[in-house]
């Protein structure tokens, strides 16, 4: 069963190959900025980025109709990492509502998704876009296997300059006859464009895991 998720990244859409001389180069620039982004984070120390203590936030529910959405502890070190936390909860929020504008107004034209766990890449905003429409089918309600949940475990966000870099644990259930969990380290990288945060790279790790 192909896995879904949302950051940024499973089928084909456009990929690195066969991309026109003016995107390639769009595409080199941002994956410089990633690079950089994620050099800065490990600066701050891999522990502290990557398994942030609990600073005792209460759990949040992102209202949804379609399934529950848990954002828990989430940890802001500034007002501009709250505003980009606050944007990684309406993304998911809108992703459970299959709100599939309001995802995109968030995502850079060249965002690019990555899963480790299958060494497949998306690249572009409307690529991802399909490839999430097609993994919601799926997983939607009356589906042999609907999406119940997703939580997003201890979201920490560290900002330096015009780059944010967000790390958290995410899970997700599905019902059906056979229940599965999945869990997922996550990474999401925005970049701050005029006065609008745009997320630019998102990578996930998906594993079953114990119910």
């Amino acid at each position: 069963m192909k896995l879904l998720h949302l950051l940024c990244l499973t089928v084909a859409g456009q990929t690195a190959f066969g991309m026109s001389p003016s995107f390639a180069a769009d595409t080199t620039t941002s994956t410089q900025t990633v690079a950089s982004a994620r050099t800065a984070a490990a600066e701050q120390g891999e522990e502290e980025i990557l398994t942030p203590k609990n600073y005792g936030h209460a759990s949040t529910v992102v209202s949804s109709s379609q399934c529950k959405i848990n954002c828990t502890a989430p940890h802001a070190a500034c007002s501009e990492s709250a505003e980009v936390l606050k944007i990684v909860q309406d993304i998911y929020k809108s992703l459970s509502e299959r709100d599939f504008d309001s995802i995109a107004k968030h995502l850079d034209a060249n965002c690019t998704k990555f899963d480790r766990s299958t060494k497949q890449t998306i690249v572009g905003r409307d690529a991802i876009i399909s490839d999430l429409k097609e993994q919601l089918e799926k997983v939607g309600p009356g589906s042999a296997t609907p999406l119940l949940s997703y939580t997003i475990d201890h979201p920490y966000a560290h900002v330096s300059n015009d780059t944010a870099v967000v790390t958290f644990t995410a899970y997700k259930e599905f019902g059906g006859t056979h229940p599965k969990k999945y869990e997922s380290r996550c990474t999401d990288i925005f970049k701050k464009e005029g006065n609008t945060w745009m997320k630019i790279s998102y990578s996930s790790n998906w594993k079953e895991t114990n119910l």
